[in-house]
């Protein structure tokens, strides 16, 4: 769970799924966070019919002086989104009913 997927996850969920520290995933994730990252992940990837692992390599997708589509497309939206979906526990577990509270 770098930068890249993080933010992937939380723009194409809609959802402030992992906590973030500016631009990097916070120290204060919790084993919910990571859990329910692996969910969406996983669900997204069963969308497109491609394992897990591949779907976070298409995430990651590729930076540098020439980022390609998707990593430009998150380096586009991710200020605008970020300012608009806050992290809030509680909204977490109303949608991950089977991950605690606790664990957010």
């Amino acid at each position: 769970m770098d930068q890249w997927t993080a933010k992937s996850v939380n723009l194409l969920t809609g959802n402030g799924i992992v906590r973030m520290d500016g631009h990097a995933p916070s120290n204060l994730n919790r084993g919910g966070n990571y859990q329910a990252f692996c969910e969406e992940i996983d669900f997204m990837a069963r969308e497109l019919g491609c394992s897990g692992e591949n779907l976070e390599e298409r995430l990651f997708s590729l930076g540098g002086r020439k980022p390609l589509a998707w990593r430009f497309h998150v380096k586009e939206n991710w200020s605008k989104y970020r300012s608009k979906v806050p992290y809030n526990a509680k909204i977490m577990h109303e949608i991950y009913p089977h991950i605690a509270i606790t664990n957010f």
